[in-house]
């Protein structure tokens, strides 16, 4: 689109001259871009946890913040003492925004992790699946029932999951990472190095990708279904290389 609609000078004035024309629009708060902000706050701001903490602090206690987006920093605080292995913590915060908002990913997300952290790994499968009987599919439960399932050793129910989930999320590198997990506990050699070829897809290293799916290959069975996937993937996966290339 780019090579074929430039956008020569007078054409960017005149788009800011209708946008200006049009009337201004006040949206109400949304707590899921808060809850967002906070966790990107707590996690991959580059700042220290104690200035995460204090950040929501003074923040919260601005006057202008509004009331809907408070739970958002009890989230966050939940989220450092999560990293700080502080889990007893998390858990009380997270309980209590869960009773306000009993099917909010973000708290469903949270809680799960706060107790596998606290060695209750059974509490989580039961939030989880709870949650996935009124939301089914849900991407965000889905994963973090896999997680789960791993954490208790149950690697063949992890699997199910996670030969689903990547089908429908090829893109997820956190799918492609615990499926690589769960075939390792299981000694599939093959199918491990084929989720780790599709992580490394992802990022473009092609070069490695197809190497991983050649060795993920020759360890199939000769002439199995296994094996002619793999060999198709691979294929695939050339061709995506000598597109980008191209670019």
């Amino acid at each position: 689109m780019l090579l074929t609609h430039p956008l020569p000078e007078d054409r960017i004035t005149d788009s800011r001259e209708r946008a200006q024309n049009y009337p201004p629009v006040r949206l109400q708060p949304s707590i899921d871009y808060h809850l967002s902000r906070a966790r990107i706050v707590a996690r991959y701001a580059g700042i220290e946890k104690k200035a995460a903490l204090d950040w929501f602090d003074r923040t919260e206690k601005k006057r202008s913040t509004p009331e809907i987006v408070k739970p958002s920093f009890q989230y966050g605080r939940a989220l450092v003492y999560l990293d700080e292995n502080k889990p007893q913590e998390a858990e009380e915060i997270l309980v209590k925004l869960k009773k306000q908002d009993p099917y909010n990913n973000f708290y469903l997300d949270a809680l799960s992790d706060a107790y596998i952290a606290l060695k209750q790994p059974e509490k989580a499968q039961a939030l989880l699946e709870q949650s996935l009987r009124l939301k089914p599919n849900n991407a965000v439960l889905t994963i973090n029932l896999a997680n789960v399932h791993i954490r208790q050793e149950k690697y063949n129910e992890a699997l199910k999951i996670l030969q689903r989930y990547t089908h429908e999320h090829p893109n997820d590198t956190i799918g492609w990472n615990l499926l690589s997990e769960a075939n390792t506990h299981l000694g599939n050699s093959a199918e491990e190095l084929a989720a780790r070829a599709e992580i490394l897809a992802l990022r473009a290293n092609w070069n490695k990708a197809i190497q991983y799916y050649t060795q993920a290959s020759q360890l199939a069975p000769l002439g199995s279904l296994q094996q002619a996937r793999f060999d198709a993937r691979i294929d695939q996966l050339m061709v995506q290389r000598e597109r980008f290339l191209s670019l």
